[in-house]
């Protein structure tokens, strides 16, 4: 069997090759290590507020650097541990932005109860010109009932982890998927287009954010926007960010690397798995060259 259309363009687009900001400016402060977490370990001191802020995307590999730390007696008052999706929270309760969000759980009964005729009209998409019906994202997918909103809800969680829904990694996605061969740039591209319905459909329906992804795009914003202030007043006394066990770089966590890095001082090291890291080292300055960092399709 031959994999789903996401996977055969998950590594071409992930983000585009703009370079609207300094690249410089954007590395001087940013530091990477494939398999080093010695470094941050090193780092261990007593301190009544925490400087460094620890981020694990997985929690098992939060808890696995405490551990270590007890274990080797190290005091630990220096650092912060925290993932992406809470520092969104921080973020977005001192920007006065929402931090409730959808669980999936609510994402696919909302999915799972949608009429055909409620799928939302696509900007990109205006629909045909005769009089038939414009195809849902259950349309374009081909599936219905519990197993659909499932895989809606899988589709539209790859293509954001992939783009963060920003508008020129979308275009770029939608390009890569027209230059496949038939029949799988229309199946690519229909994977696209329900990604982003879906997504419109649950916002049109959410109390809140769509998702704790969601809220973390928001709070992307809120500190490229302030310059920022948005993120100091969340962390005032935080001078580094420690990104550790890292395997893959999604878009919203690279979206956010980029908005700390132009707009405040902090600096940012990054601990990469030995399988991937080279790889990642080599891709960062491309990843990290987007304009407007959480700037989304749908605005």
């Amino acid at each position: 069997m031959s994999p789903p259309a996401y996977d055969r363009l998950h590594d071409n687009t992930m983000c585009p090759h703009q370079h609207s900001r300094d690249d410089s400016s954007l590395t001087d402060r940013l530091s990477t290590h494939v398999g080093d977490e010695s470094r941050l370990l090193d780092r261990a001191r007593r301190a009544s507020t925490a400087s460094e802020l620890v981020v694990a995307p997985v929690q098992l590999h939060q808890r696995n650097l405490q551990r270590r730390l007890r274990e080797a007696a190290r005091p630990q008052g220096g650092f912060a541990f925290t993932d992406p999706e809470s520092i969104g929270r921080s973020v977005a309760r001192e920007a006065g932005g929402t931090t409730r969000s959808l669980d999936r759980i609510d994402r696919l009964a909302l999915l799972g109860s949608l009429s055909p005729s409620e799928s939302p009209p696509s900007p990109d998409d205006p629909g045909p010109s005769s009089g038939d019906a414009r195809p849902t994202f259950r349309d374009r997918l081909g599936t219905g009932g519990d197993a659909g909103a499932r895989h809606v809800e899988q589709v539209r969680s790859t293509i954001e982890s992939m783009t963060n829904f920003h508008p020129d990694r979308i275009g770029a996605l939608r390009a890569a998927a027209r230059e496949r061969r038939p029949p799988v740039d229309a199946d690519a591209a229909a994977l696209v287009d329900a990604a982003v319905d879906a997504e419109r459909a649950l916002r049109d329906r959410a109390r809140g954010a769509v998702s704790r992804v969601d809220v973390l795009r928001r709070a992307t914003r809120d500190v490229d926007r302030t310059g920022g202030a948005a993120w100091t007043a969340a962390y005032p006394d935080i001078e580094r960010v420690s990104i550790v066990g890292v395997s893959t770089l999604s878009a919203p966590y690279v979206d956010l690397v980029c908005a700390v890095l132009a707009t405040t001082t902090v600096d940012v090291e990054l601990h990469l798995r030995p399988g991937t890291g080279p790889f990642l080292d080599e891709r960062l300055p491309a990843l990290l060259a987007v304009d407007g960092p959480g700037r989304e399709v749908f605005a």
